[in-house]
């Protein structure tokens, strides 16, 4: 491996020019400020360590953030060492060696230097140091007002780049409006992190007032940064860092911001610029993203003005342009021109854009902002994430939450950026519903309105394209209203009414609405409000079903399956809405899980068997008695006993009295409470829950009675109802008094809705 491989993103030792004449101008506007010494606090200290990451790759160190956060006894100590390293401005070389991971990008293009991505990973006690230095460092340079408006990046509070894509997209509409005058530069530095120099870092540190002790620590430490590089699980070589930023901590990215502060003095000195007539004259000539930078004027002379502003400042502090990422645009009269750029004094030329687009924080754009183009590239990559989630082996709940992160997050960056019409939005949901009902996660008669509650109120919990938009949109105003100085006086015309907190209540109340009014869908909401209706919805709150059952037993509560009721009475095809199982009464989904008399000693038995299984191995599991690993291969046996209790499965107890009602399906006599349970377990139609844990109780007092004089001992009886569907009125209260772990109880539940997705697949012949 040659030496330039090993150093090609590393940089070369250099001074920046100390006699610049803008210098003077810089230190004459930022000095007169000074930041108080800093003193590291066990109680600072805490606050950062409670900030680390629990298993981040590790620095050379090879410790993570979990054993710093738990080892709390090292807390103090560890306070009094990094205060003495910040006394004494110096720090151990192991706090200032690195581990650079060099990962290559594409096999197919070799091990060309450029096709490598480095990833640094710095020690954790670095990390820490660094990072409470970090947070009083820009506490110090946000009250004084240092950064400046301009600069967006590694800004707490700011939207970032979205801050100046929404400002960006305000210039060019206003230029196209008012058809004046307007050019545009986009600048890229070469290797911007890596080529800055360290006197200059130290300079600007210097210049805005940093104090003395943090600019003398990191002055030493500089002088000893270094990196071990590695690649394939090899080390390749030792590297000392004599250009470029540290990356890897939190102070990284700040230091980089305030080496280009004087770069925003001098471009706000500058006269050149664009002009906005109202509400207030109001000039903008540049706007910064850590070191993506854009330049604005009215014309080519102002920008070609601009251009030479920022090659000076750059070549005078020893950093390049990236030239052939460089690129100009002018209008006039609102009016793309054609133009030969702009030659910078050693030959170069900062091509005009011509009819290429430019690529600005993430967003294609020219004269105006590529809508048509970005749009397409959204959607592709929308439905791209869409098909590989759903084909994917996630269940329910975890399909919808990579969906509402991972796929949404593409069409949120664009909210407020993109124009999007109703008819696309709408159009992408019409999608996104079919690809979902292609997987099988989505009933195609479904209701639509429920998939996009929260799973809270008996929703799928999925977020519509619409909402995304239109929340993000909101959202955008509501921080427009809060930050009424600098530049957002501009965005005030993008503000809307409504907050985004009323839109998304609004939204929710319309959405709970439309599904009870539904005739068919909102039967079920009329059952559930009749219930516990938290604990009725939970298994879905929960996700853990596949998706594929998680959308039968949706569409079964909607009422939406093929039942012969449903296409003779709703649909008109014709035909017998008899059940096809008993020929006795009609085929509705109520009656094919809880009132087929063909199927209550098979399916229904099977399905009650499953529940009073989970009941019995939690008992045996609370009492200690043997039983399998898994609840599901758990069998049953008449009577088990030991020391601590007795349980009985399926028993016909012997009495002195004839008793009808005398072979419940569990019996639990705790032999320490001296107290017995009777415990009987019913899967009922939903809206039968309530009634059937009263006849329950009712049933069983004349054998609970007569096993209080047998057994002497105290006697309850404890009823087990769960709807076929899901509704529970009592359930939790009912599993508690066995003393069962509270997350069996949506074990409970669980069981009873696999059983009736099995029912209803092995009925109305539904794969999956």
């Amino acid at each position: 491996m040659s030496k330039e491989f090993l150093v090609w993103n590393l940089g070369q030792a250099t001074e920046h020019n100390r006699n610049a004449p803008w210098m003077r101008r810089v230190e004459q506007q930022l000095g007169g400020r000074e930041q108080g010494e800093m003193e590291i606090t066990e109680e600072r200290l805490k606050r950062a360590i409670v900030k680390l990451p629990n298993w981040k790759a590790p620095g050379p160190d090879a410790v993570q953030g979990f054993w710093i956060k738990n080892l709390t006894s090292l807390h103090s100590k560890l306070a009094v060492q990094l205060n003495e390293c910040l006394e004494t401005a110096q720090t151990p070389r192991w706090m200032t060696t690195g581990r650079t991971v060099l990962i290559q990008k594409d096999k197919t293009k070799g091990r060309a230097p450029g096709n490598y991505r480095p990833i640094t990973c710095l020690p954790i006690v670095w990390k820490l140091l660094t990072s409470m230095i970090a947070v009083e460092m820009y506490r110090y340079l946000e009250d004084n007002d240092l950064i400046g408006e301009e600069q967006k990046g590694c800004r707490a509070g700011y939207k970032g780049t979205k801050d100046h894509l929404l400002l960006d997209k305000v210039i060019m509409k206003d230029c196209k409006q008012r058809k004046t005058g307007l050019a545009m530069g986009w600048i890229d530095y070469q290797k911007a992190y890596d080529l800055v120099p360290h006197s200059w870092i130290l300079e600007t540190l210097r210049m805005v007032g940093v104090t003395e002790q943090v600019r003398k620590l990191l002055g030493d430490s500089m002088s000893r940064w270094s990196t071990n590089l590695e690649c394939g699980g090899h080390n390749l070589a030792s590297v000392n860092i004599k250009r470029g930023i540290f990356q890897g901590d939190s102070l990284s990215p700040l230091l980089f911001i305030i080496c280009l502060i004087p770069l925003s003095v001098v471009l706000r000195e500058a006269k050149q610029g664009y002009t906005f007539a109202r509400p207030q004259p109001e000039k903008v000539n540049h706007l910064l993203y850590m070191d993506d930078l854009k330049l604005y004027g009215k014309n080519k002379n102002e920008l070609d003005s601009l251009v030479q502003t920022v090659r000076i400042f750059t070549q005078d502090i020893g950093m390049k342009f990236g030239i052939e990422k460089c690129a100009t645009i002018v209008m006039k009269r609102g009016k793309k021109m054609e133009d030969d750029g702009i030659v910078l004094p050693g030959g170069e030329v900062m091509r005009d854009l011509g009819k290429q687009d430019y690529k600005y924080l993430g967003v294609l754009e020219a004269n105006e902002i590529k809508m048509k183009t970005m749009k397409e590239k959204v959607r592709s990559e929308y439905f791209r994430r869409i098909r590989l989630l759903l084909e994917s082996k996630l269940n329910g709940g975890n399909v919808v939450k990579a969906l509402n992160t991972w796929a949404v997050a593409v069409l949120r960056y664009s909210g407020g950026i993109l124009d999007w019409t109703k008819e696309e939005q709408e159009s992408m949901d019409r999608k996104k519903r079919k690809l979902k009902t292609i997987n099988r996660a989505l009933h195609p008669r479904a209701n639509v309105a429920r998939l996009y509650l929260p799973r809270s109120e008996g929703g799928r919990g999925l977020k519509s394209v619409e909402e995304t938009i239109r929340t993000e949109e909101h959202g955008l105003s509501d921080y427009i209203k809060c930050k009424e100085k600098g530049y957002n006086r501009l965005l005030q015309r993008l503000t809307k009414e409504r907050s985004k907190q009323e839109y998304k209540d609004q939204r929710e109340e319309h959405k709970k609405q439309e599904w009870k009014e539904k005739h068919l869908h909102g039967q079920y909401t009329k059952i559930a409000d009749k219930t516990d209706t938290r604990m009725t919805y939970r298994w879905i709150r929960n996700g853990f079903m596949k998706k594929e059952t998680e959308g039968l037993i949706t569409a079964a509560q909607d009422q939406a399956l093929p039942t012969r009721w449903k296409k003779v009475h709703i649909e008109k095809q014709g035909g017998t809405s008899m059940c096809r199982m008993c020929n006795e009464r009609e085929e509705t989904i109520f009656h094919i899980l809880s009132e087929c008399q063909k199927l209550a000693q098979t399916e229904y038995k099977k399905r009650h068997d499953k529940v009073a299984q989970l009941v019995h191995w939690n008992l045996c599991k609370r009492y200690g008695i043997d039983h399998d690993r898994n609840w599901y291969n758990h069998t049953a046996e008449k009577v088990l006993e030991n020391d601590k209790a007795k349980i009985l499965w399926d028993f016909s107890i012997q009495t002195d009295h004839v008793i009808q009602a005398r072979r419940p399906d569990i019996v639990v006599k705790d032999k320490e409470l001296d107290h017995t349970w009777i415990i009987d377990i019913a899967v009922p139609g939903d809206g039968r829950v309530k009634e059937k844990e009263r006849e329950k109780v009712e049933k069983y007092q004349e054998l609970a009675r007569e096993l209080r004089k047998l057994w002497r001992t105290s006697t309850t009886v404890v009823p087990i109802v769960v709807g076929a569907l899901g509704a529970v009125a009592q359930l939790e209260e009912n599993v508690g008094m066995l003393d069962i772990e509270k997350k069996e109880v949506d074990r409970v539940q669980f069981s009873a809705l696999l059983g009736s997705a099995r029912i209803l697949r092995m009925v109305l012949d539904i794969s999956g």
